[in-house]
């Protein structure tokens, strides 16, 4: 019932603010009404148009400056670089934890002390570390 109450305040306060501001849109004198009936009419006409590019609010005048091309093409390598630092830091992360989950597993097992430094069982880990990746 509360929520009932709030919306018809709310459309209220809409109705007076609009009553009040058309009120004060027939009092401008004749050349500012038809200057923001251009605006208006020219943005509608702007929102109707397909956006091609990236538009940033603020920006646009150094885009139309001629900079635009070379700062996207900046961009796009920037974020194509941190892409790869990124992925090659993952991996590496990655790898070192499957080798301290490797060497925690040796070093809890009971294996003796030989079977560390045959060859054939170093062989036998790599083999085991390459099937599950």
């Amino acid at each position: 019932m509360n929520t009932l109450l709030e919306r018809q305040q709310e459309q209220q306060l809409a109705h007076l603010v609009r009553h009040t501001l058309d009120g004060a849109c027939r009092d401008l004198p004749r050349d500012i009404s038809a200057h923001l009936a251009q605006a208006s009419q020219r943005a509608l006409d702007r929102q109707k148009q397909p956006v091609l590019g990236l538009r940033l609010a603020g920006v646009s005048h150094i885009v139309s400056a001629g900079l635009g091309r070379p700062l996207r093409t900046t961009m796009m390598i920037l974020a194509l670089l941190t892409g790869m630092v990124g992925t090659w830091y993952w991996n590496t992360i990655q790898a070192a934890e499957d080798n301290a989950d490797v060497d925690s597993a040796l070093l809890s097992d009971d294996l003796p002390v030989a079977a560390y430094t045959d060859a054939g069982f170093r062989a036998w880990l790599e083999h085991n570390a390459d099937s599950d990746n």
